[in-house]
């Protein structure tokens, strides 16, 4: 197994066994992989978060954000936190950081 592939599968791995929310999405906002702790945290099933985009759950202002902070991640290793209020199922606003 290639060292790119390596590092995937362990990413993968993190993410789907953490206990705290994770979801990864792409550089337009598109939530590429959830862990069960962001479905259950939302109320949502997994074909109403996967290939979605960011705005369906949190407001535009928060999307970009978001976006910005993870370029900084990209271009230069920066990270911060982002405070975001995602919308459950339910309607229900939680905060998170």
């Amino acid at each position: 197994m290639r060292e790119l592939d390596k590092a995937r599968a362990l990413a993968d791995s993190l993410i789907k066994n953490a206990p705290d929310p994770i979801f990864v999405s792409d550089l337009e906002g598109k939530i590429l992989s959830a862990n069960d702790a962001v479905y259950e945290l939302l109320g949502f099933r997994t074909d109403e978060v996967l290939e979605q985009s960011l705005s369906r759950f949190i407001s535009a202002e928060e999307t970009r954000e978001f976006l910005a902070a993870l370029k900084e991640v990209i271009e230069r290793g920066a990270t911060r936190n982002a405070r975001l209020n995602p919308r459950s199922a339910s309607n229900e606003v939680i905060p998170t950081t």
